[in-house]
């Protein structure tokens, strides 16, 4: 097990890594790790601020206004669905920028996704298909996730009009992920321990620190740009938005627990040109990648990636609960 003095080389090696001015890496806020700790474990206490999920893979995020459920593949309706266009290729905000303004609303009572589009008339889906229906009326497409092999359902060609003519992208289609168990090929759940994954690139969860959100705010406020907290956290689309006391202390963490909820670090976020557009407008600027390059001599992470321990368990995860990280 590792030891407080190798956390401290940890750190010592961020410094030298990444520090060439005055950083806060180097400020990890060790004395807050070092209360309610034991000698080989140090504890980080902060509260969970908000939760997203994005039924649509690369559209718009939902946020429950008080809890959700977590499943086997990560929040549940979370990238269930993708756009693909004409050749089966999976469609992002990378091709389509304006993707980001579909937003979603995940209505459970009627058991309907909606989706609404400035100026357009909003359109549902339901958010179970049947998969014994007989007829033509449910069509298997395949497709490709970050090159694994997806298998889904065609949602039909009213959703598929709505989208094409929204988009300005003629033949785009709407897929909606079939059953993992029975039909989808993902080659990095067939790695021993490897979690499952819904259409999600990397792991199941996506963590970011509102104090690291605010460190970095103020630094893009230094230069010529303004950009809100709100619309600056929502570039990350991360699925948790949590609240610890000081910014980047995430980066260190091994455990992390929501409630009694235990999830384990999976890796840092390595971040591209898709956190420099405005999810509210689909508007591109140089922020807020030019400032976490230029801070971190090029290496352009934010916000860590996490996997449920217990990802069998159906479990229900409420903003504003506590949150405690763990180095060990």
């Amino acid at each position: 097990m590792s030891t407080f003095e190798d956390a401290d080389k940890f750190l010592d090696m961020i410094e030298r890594c990444f520090v060439t001015k005055n950083s806060i890496i180097k400020d990890l806020g060790l004395k807050m790790l070092e209360e309610n700790s034991t000698k080989s474990t140090k504890i980080l206490s902060g509260t969970l601020v908000n939760i997203f999920l994005y039924p649509i893979k690369s559209c718009g995020a939902y946020s429950p206004k008080t809890s959700w459920q977590i499943t086997s593949t990560g929040l549940k309706y979370d990238r269930t669905w993708m756009i693909v266009n004409s050749n089966g290729s999976c469609v992002s905000q990378k091709q389509v920028k304006s993707m980001c303004l579909i937003k979603p609303v995940l209505d459970l009572e009627n058991m309907k996704l909606r989706l609404k589009f400035e100026g357009a008339k909003e359109i549902s889906i339901s958010l179970e298909i049947e998969e014994n229906r007989t007829g033509n009326s449910t069509t298997f497409c395949n497709s490709k996730v970050c090159g694994d092999k997806i298998q889904g359902y065609d949602c039909g060609d009213d959703v598929a009009e709505w989208l094409s003519e929204n988009l300005k992208k003629p033949g785009l289609r709407l897929l909606k992920q079939c059953d993992r168990n029975k039909i989808i090929s993902r080659k990095k759940s067939e790695i021993e321990d490897e979690p499952p994954l819904s259409l999600a690139n990397k792991a199941q969860y996506l963590m970011i620190n509102s104090a690291s959100i605010r460190w970095l705010k103020d630094k893009i406020h230094s230069g010529s740009d303004h950009i809100s907290f709100r619309s600056l956290a929502n570039r990350f689309r991360a699925n948790f938005l949590v609240d610890f006391d000081k910014p980047f202390v995430e980066n260190a963490l091994d455990r992390v627990f929501f409630g009694d909820v235990p999830f384990k670090f999976s890796g840092k976020c390595t971040r591209c040109q898709m956190i420099c557009i405005d999810q509210d407008s689909g508007n591109i600027s140089k922020e807020p990648l030019q400032v976490l390059s230029d801070e971190f001599n090029g290496n352009m992470c934010f916000g860590i990636y996490l996997n449920n321990q217990n990802s069998n368990e159906s479990r229900i995860i409420s903003i504003k609960s506590r949150v405690t990280g763990q180095i060990s």
